[in-house]
């Protein structure tokens, strides 16, 4: 009776993997399509911020543009980039903002709640802006724009890589390897695309009973400085969908030579160093997928459940350590008294169950996609406490 009991949760839990994969389809597809149809309208070109005459003009003046902020570049009449001549006008996003603010020597959390603020603030700030450019020295940086917004002020050795290559050769390696994919995300700066093997395998845990879960892959980047390149082994538990993600298995930061001013002449360089990532990438792929790291994570997950651990002196640790916020540590110390199997938490308090419970709490509805990231990483570094490494 047990085992055919079991047997129809396994069956459940297929359904429930199929239905999300079905899903995750569709947000994979917006999300490729956001970066292939943004790749077509994009930009990058060396500028300079800061002035080499202290109060006199620059290249750059910061405006206001009814909800956003608004900026005139003075590009030489003589650019080598005809399209890139004479003064432009583009519109500048808040993560743009917050690096300029950083090339500036301005305090990026204060100039972005001066200009998202009252009419007084929105003033002082383009002046605080203007007046810095003023007389800061003068610092040359690689910009990359999205039609007339710009979404960074980079540093000029920032390593670029044709992130629409690498993700559709991760793709590809992942259906080579019986996965398919499961979610995927996008937005002004970042961009993310999960994957799973689309049958679960059945864990018998020491303190937590019986866990079906299923393995795949996370990969992340940014074109615009917000994180670098990472691939990540991806464990999600079946009965209610939480995720979570291990460290990254590849890290690779966007740092290389100096852009030359003029970086047509780099092109060269640009597609060696993606072809070479991609190819790193399509290897690293392959051995997430491989039966070697699935029985490491199911390892994992058997001794995380074996583990005693006092879930209030957890959480308030993360608490302390910034991982967790108050009220995320209170919801989520509520969902493990609550004990329910419905949530993936069930049985005796483990280093697993505090696991499940944050990546329950990751699923909220009412949890932005960026946070739903971070807490499902949060949950997953846990299992270096173990002694676990990649």
């Amino acid at each position: 009776m047990e085992r055919t009991k079991q047997t129809g949760l396994n069956e459940l839990v297929e359904q429930r993997i199929k239905q999300k994969l079905s899903a995750g389809m569709l947000n994979v597809e917006k999300a490729t399509t956001r970066l292939q149809a943004e790749g077509k309208i994009s930009k990058d070109f060396i500028f300079e911020v800061g002035t080499e005459r202290k109060g006199t003009s620059t290249n750059i003046d910061f405006f206001p543009d009814g909800q956003r902020v608004g900026a005139t570049f003075h590009f030489p009449k003589n650019n080598p980039d005809p399209e890139m001549r004479g003064p432009k006008q583009f519109n500048i996003n808040m993560h743009g903002i917050r690096q300029v603010a950083a090339k500036l020597s301005i305090p990026s959390t204060y100039i972005t709640t001066l200009l998202m603020g009252e009419e007084w603030q929105k003033t002082l700030g383009y002046q605080i802006l203007n007046a810095h450019n003023g007389w800061t020295n003068r610092d040359k940086v690689l910009i990359r724009s999205v039609g007339t917004e710009v979404r960074a002020f980079l540093s000029d050795q920032y390593r670029r890589l044709d992130s629409e290559m690498i993700f559709a050769t991760h793709i590809d390696e992942i259906y080579k390897n019986g996965g398919q994919l499961s979610d995927g995300y996008m937005d002004d700066t970042r961009v993310m695309v999960e994957s799973l093997l689309p049958k679960p395998i059945e864990i018998h845990t020491e303190l937590n009973g019986i866990v079906l879960v299923a393995f795949g892959t996370k990969m992340i980047t940014s074109d615009y400085g917000d994180g670098a390149l990472e691939l990540k082994s991806f464990v999600m538990q079946g009965v209610c969908l939480n995720g979570m993600v291990r460290e990254s298995i590849r890290r690779i930061v966007h740092l290389g030579g100096k852009l030359p001013g003029d970086i047509s002449f780099s092109e060269e360089t640009y597609k060696l160093d993606s072809l070479t990532t991609a190819s790193a990438i399509r290897d690293l792929t392959k051995k997430l997928y491989s039966s070697e790291t699935v029985k490491n994570r199911m390892l994992e997950i058997k001794t995380a459940s074996s583990t005693p651990a006092e879930p209030e002196n957890v959480l308030r640790n993360l608490f302390l350590t910034g991982k967790l916020l108050k009220g995320e540590s209170e919801d989520i110390g509520r969902l493990l008294m609550r004990n329910s199997a419905r949530d993936g938490i069930q049985g005796e308090a483990s280093i697993w169950k505090i696991m499940q419970g944050i990546t329950r709490y990751a699923n909220n509805v009412d949890v932005a996609e960026r946070r739903r990231m971070e807490l499902q990483e949060i949950a997953g570094d846990m299992v270096k406490k173990l002694g676990f490494e990649n």
